[in-house]
């Protein structure tokens, strides 16, 4: 689809069935009409793929739930076990061992689960490209409902297709949008004016930008699970948003101790969206090989971006830090800057991000909480451009 490269090496989810343009419009149709069934399934599936699941089968998880359901929320979290069931998460845990529930249970289990091959988002060997693109488009939808409660705009610092808005001058010629009404009327105020005269009227400058390229090196090892990885998607598609909206060109490298996913830097919007709803947390963090395959994938003259997503230390090879260095000062040499986001870092941690982004000539972003991981990124994005 369009330029983009999406392809799957040792860790990567595989995907099976194929989907076609129409198939597409359908699923997004149905998100964007609030459909339930079909949002409540795009976010079962994200659940799972977020935690490392692949398929399921009714009797398993049934078996799972009955055997120890403490267990079992552990191992499917409490909004994947209500999804599957369609009850509630204090109600399943209060009737679980009751012996009259345990069919209703079964029953309400192999209803849904079966309901998603039957749609197509599921087949014998696990989610379908249908089932992952229905789960893009939740995280889409939720995380725009998000940023626009923030207020899209100032997330992405205003940004629009002419550029970052710089200083304010006196207006001579040019558009009308550009006039910055305020100090307008601010300077119209200050000198006694009751009506707005030619000399009053402000405008901003615009930094011209050419184009980027950007790609979101997200770690995807074991530690970045549940929660952690459902917010670094939705970060990664607000990237994109703002990004390809911009026209700058936006690629994905997920990695674990392989390469799970990569997409080269694309303005193909769904197909970034699918190749990041399909990251699943897997195993150990080899940075070097994922900065080392970034770079493969810029191709263009544009301004070249790497930014980092990461909450813990790279900890494959014999000096991984070290080496780690090296891969960026490799990506430097060939014209690409490095910013890193940070998340819970310990000590060690930081000054090896601290490192890594002197040499790469970009920022460091350290926070506590990966809630506001969109706005961060978003924050970077405005940076570079």
């Amino acid at each position: 689809m369009g330029n983009a490269d999406v392809k799957e090496m040792d860790e990567g989810y595989e995907a099976s069935g194929k989907l076609t343009p129409s198939d597409e419009d359908k699923l997004m149709r149905s998100v964007l009409a609030a459909d339930k069934d079909s949002i409540e399934q795009g976010m079962l599936i994200q659940d799972a793929i977020n935690k490392g699941i692949g398929s399921f089968t009714p009797d398993d998880v049934f078996a799972n739930m009955v055997k120890d359901y403490t267990q079992a929320e552990r191992l499917y979290g409490k909004r994947l076990l209500s999804l599957l069931t369609g009850y509630s998460p204090d109600y399943l845990k209060r009737n679980v061992t009751i012996p009259e529930f345990k069919p209703e249970l079964l029953r309400a289990l192999t209803e849904r689960i079966n309901r998603l091959k039957q749609d197509g988002l599921t087949d014998d060997e696990g989610f379908t490209d249908a089932g992952i693109t229905l789960s893009g488009l939740v995280l889409y939808a939720e995380e725009l409902e998000r940023l626009s409660g923030k207020g899209t705009e100032k997330a992405a610092a205003k940004l629009d297709h002419d550029g970052l808005q710089d200083e304010i001058v006196t207006f001579r010629r040019g558009r009308y949008k550009d006039i910055a009404l305020r100090r307008t009327i601010s300077t119209a105020i200050r000198r006694g004016h009751h009506k707005l005269r030619p000399e009053d009227l402000r405008q901003y400058t615009r930094k011209s930008h050419g184009k980027a390229e950007i790609v979101y090196l997200l770690d995807s090892s074991g530690s970045m699970h549940d929660e952690k990885m459902a917010m670094a998607k939705k970060a990664g598609i607000a990237l994109a948003y703002a990004a390809i909206k911009n026209k700058d060109k936006v690629g994905l490298v997920a990695f674990g101790s392989g390469i799970v996913r990569k997409v080269a830097p694309t303005l193909d919007f769904m197909a970034l969206l699918r190749g990041i709803a399909s990251v699943t947390p897997r195993q150990q963090t080899d940075l070097v090989l994922a900065l080392r395959e970034s770079r493969q994938l810029f191709a263009s003259n544009a301004s070249k971006h790497v930014i980092l997503l990461s909450d813990a230390m790279p900890n494959v090879g014999e000096q991984p830090a070290e080496d780690s260095v090296q891969a960026v000062s490799e990506l430097r040499a060939a014209g690409i800057t490095v910013s890193a986001i940070g998340i819970g870092l310990s000590k060690e941690s930081e000054q090896l991000a601290q490192k890594l982004v002197q040499v790469g000539q970009g920022r460091l972003y350290s926070v506590d909480s990966f809630a506001e991981l969109d706005v961060v990124v978003l924050k970077e994005y405005a940076m570079i451009r």
